[in-house]
């Protein structure tokens, strides 16, 4: 299982990916997707590091 954290529509919201379907996931938010992590924790955590890169 993945976690995905997408922008869409002006909003955050995070997406669980099983394996099988991370293929065409990934086809479908190609843009949207700020990162992601084998964990939530590790999605967040990858999260406030894309934010801090940006703020600086």
């Amino acid at each position: 299982m993945k976690y995905y954290i997408i922008e869409e529509n002006h909003e955050l919201k995070i997406i669980k990916v099983k394996p099988e379907q991370e293929e065409a996931f990934l086809e479908d938010y190609k843009g949207k997707i700020l990162c992601s992590g084998e964990s939530l924790a590790e999605a967040l955590q990858n999260f406030d590091k894309l934010n801090r890169k940006s703020g600086q």
